[in-house]
């Protein structure tokens, strides 16, 4: 096992969020197409994607209520989670969705306008029950490779009861791989288990309780996972995004600390941990949370690889969702760099971020989704 050694520094640059729009029920994720419009895309969790053009105006673009399992408690994961274009979006026309329907199954499903029918015919990809109404993962991203990655998290409850993370017959608590650059799909041919018998070819990486946001940097060809924890740490895992079949330990592990007995003895290590001291149940309530405490239930973001702010240029930015604290990562001389920027980029905020998620539009600016209903974009 090795370790990546860190310093932290108090960054003194001016950083800032500029509202975009508002509004929004229970956003969760917002992104956009790699057409040159720079239209966004908002993720509501109740089955709504709104359309914010470059004017700003709000349009439906997609609405299915009626496929999905609404989230209807404090702490309910549930509902629609994630989505991503295709890389030729502008040619086929093709984007895909991870929802968990009413019969409580996480959805993938690949969608097109139907100009005949004036509607969008969604086809069918994976359909994977989920025994509970946590750890659903989400995130949808395409990599530099052109296929598409897919989070699952443990299938909820607390500890992974039914130990699917270390399960490779289990889809849950991985890191899927799958091309869709077809009808259907199909399983690339250096997927680390395909072929074998004892595990399904899809998985490309596992160990995850919770993965709530991977995203890749295109530049460096990294993945970037965030793995939000049990009781006592929240990780980030960032490597070559070539380098599949890695186990990140769960529920053995919980970061880079023991968790549970297990035949485990060894793991990918995290890049990154911190402690998860902040009390969950009182972010829930919607009390703010003490100044001392790092967070709860980290968020992953991106690589920042915008032309705007040269100041930020290359870090990994990230927040915790019970405290709304804002960080940087960022590789120097072979070790990461941590930078809190909290201060800087919250200074004109006056109210608590639920951050549930962050996005990007096609010029690699950065957007922060409050889930209490707004969209900001990074600025300096």
């Amino acid at each position: 096992m090795s370790f990546i050694l860190f310093f932290f520094i108090t960054i003194s640059f001016c950083l800032d969020l500029e509202l975009i729009s508002d509004g929004f029920n229970k956003p969760v994720y917002v992104c956009s197409a790699e057409d040159n419009k720079n239209d966004l895309y908002v993720v509501e969790q109740g089955g709504k994607i709104i359309k914010i053009d470059s004017l700003n105006n709000k349009s439906t673009f997609l609405d299915i209520q009626n496929k999905i399992k609404k989230p209807n408690f404090p702490g309910d994961e549930r509902g629609l989670l994630g989505m991503a274009f295709h890389p030729k979006y502008k040619q086929n026309g093709f984007f895909f969705l991870n929802y968990i329907d009413k019969e409580e199954n996480t959805i993938i499903s690949r969608f097109k306008y139907n100009k005949k029918k004036n509607k969008f015919d969604e086809t069918l990809l994976i359909k994977i029950k989920q025994p509970y109404a946590n750890h659903n993962g989400g995130q949808l991203e395409f990599g530099p490779d052109g296929y598409l990655y897919i989070a699952l998290g443990d299938g909820g409850s607390s500890g992974d009861p039914d130990g699917n993370a270390q399960n490779l017959n289990s889809l849950l608590g991985k890191i899927l791989r799958i091309d869709v650059n077809d009808s259907y799909y199909k399983i690339p041919a250096n997927n680390p288990f395909k072929n074998n018998e004892n595990a399904h070819d899809e998985i490309w990486a596992y160990g995850l309780r919770n993965p709530w946001r991977f995203s890749f940097n295109f530049k460096e060809n990294l993945i970037c996972i965030a793995d939000v924890g049990q009781n006592a740490w929240e990780e980030i895992n960032i490597q070559k995004a070539e380098t599949g079949g890695l186990n990140y330990g769960w529920s053995a592990f919980e970061g880079s600390h023991p968790y549970m007995e297990s035949s485990i003895k060894e793991q990918s290590e995290p890049t990154f941990e911190y402690s998860s001291n902040a009390n969950y149940a009182r972010t829930l309530a919607g009390f703010k949370q003490k100044n001392n405490v790092t967070g709860c239930s980290v968020t992953g973001g991106y690589f920042y690889e915008g032309t705007e702010i040269t100041e930020i240029k290359d870090f990994y930015l990230f927040s915790d969702y019970c405290t709304g604290k804002f960080w940087g990562l960022k590789k120097e001389n072979n070790r990461y760099i941590l930078k809190e920027f909290s201060d800087q980029i919250l200074k004109n905020i006056d109210k608590q971020l639920y951050v549930s998620s962050f996005g990007k539009d096609s010029s690699g600016n950065i957007y922060v989704v409050n889930h209490s209903g707004e969209i900001y974009k990074i600025i300096e």
